[in-house]
């Protein structure tokens, strides 16, 4: 029995991160079905049909997609004839929208972030900000996941597209809510869920000039830039920078920390990261105690520096 996975129609770049590592969690239970509804989606259901462990992508292009959304979504699945022993989502604000969803309309449990697949049956998932792991066996049918995109390697790019099957679309569309605008950031920096080098600054950044360094640091890296909770509070970034147990998990080659104390929560984002560099002026900081390099210091002098090299 073939395994769902969804695919979020309104993602500027398809296929994204989040997607291919997901999907090769999905190769994992079974063959690999992609959903891929929305409107004007031609473009990118070719791009998504090359992804290497995808088998078939199902296709549903229609105007009245144009603003798609959880419960047009939940709508399509539960209209396929056939059923899926695993439906699968990225454990993305769009997963975590559109699977509890999913789940109350088939009476049937999920398990989100999961990062590790052991068998069809269970699955590890982190609790408690990550300090603990938990095995869940599931019995029932359909099981119900989100993936953790840091958890997984992206699948690559093949050249034999996948088969591409068009299904109707449902009699009625639910309306219970009106889609008003999607807003996506004006940047040339990378993806903070993808780049392989963030630069994060916390609450020790706290003027505007110390966050334009880090802006000119970053660019000069080629790095996408983060920040802790306390910062996106204090209204020097915004909240879609935000790192940790209530912001983006991410997995970056390497991570420079300025300014972050290394807070349980904040954390519990970037335990993946390869390599942690830390600069703080306290370097008996939390952050200091898991980070491969610490540089004890002000940042008001260590980061020109950097930059000028």
């Amino acid at each position: 029995m073939s395994v769902l996975v969804i695919t979020d129609p309104t993602a500027p770049n398809q296929p994204d991160h989040a997607l291919c590592t997901t999907i090769t969690a999905a190769k994992q239970l079974g063959p690999v079905t992609l959903l891929l509804a929305g409107s004007e989606i031609n473009e990118m259901a070719s791009r998504c049909e090359l992804i290497n462990g995808v088998d078939s992508v199902l296709f549903l292009q229609d105007e009245q997609l144009e603003k798609t959304g959880a419960e047009q979504l939940v709508s399509i699945i539960l209209s396929l004839k056939q059923r899926y022993r695993h439906i699968l989502a990225p454990a993305t604000t769009f997963g975590k929208d559109l699977l509890p969803r999913l789940a109350a309309k088939l009476g049937v449990d999920m398990l989100s972030d999961v990062v590790q697949i052991l068998d069809s049956e269970r699955f590890v998932r982190p609790l408690f900000a990550g300090n603990v792991y938990q095995t869940i066996q599931h019995q029932h049918t359909p099981t119900l996941l989100t993936i953790r995109p840091t958890a997984f390697s992206p699948a690559l790019m093949g050249e034999q597209p996948a088969e591409r099957h068009t299904i109707s679309k449902p009699k009625k569309w639910p309306r219970h809510s009106n889609h008003i605008a999607l807003t996506q950031p004006n940047t040339d920096r990378p993806d903070l869920g993808s780049a392989e080098i963030v630069v994060a600054g916390g609450a020790g950044v706290n003027t505007e000039q110390g966050w334009q360094q880090l802006g000119e640091l970053a660019d000069k890296l080629g790095a996408a830039l983060g920040a802790t909770r306390s910062a996106v509070d204090a209204g020097f970034a915004p909240n879609t920078w935000q790192i940790g147990q209530t912001g983006r998990i991410i997995a970056p080659r390497l991570y420079i920390a300025v300014g972050i104390s290394g807070a349980i929560q904040h954390l519990a984002g970037i335990k993946d990261a390869g390599t942690i560099v830390a600069i703080n002026k306290d370097p008996k900081a939390p952050i200091c105690s898991i980070a491969d390099y610490t540089l004890s210091g002000m940042m008001e002098q260590i980061i020109p520096e950097w930059i000028r090299v």
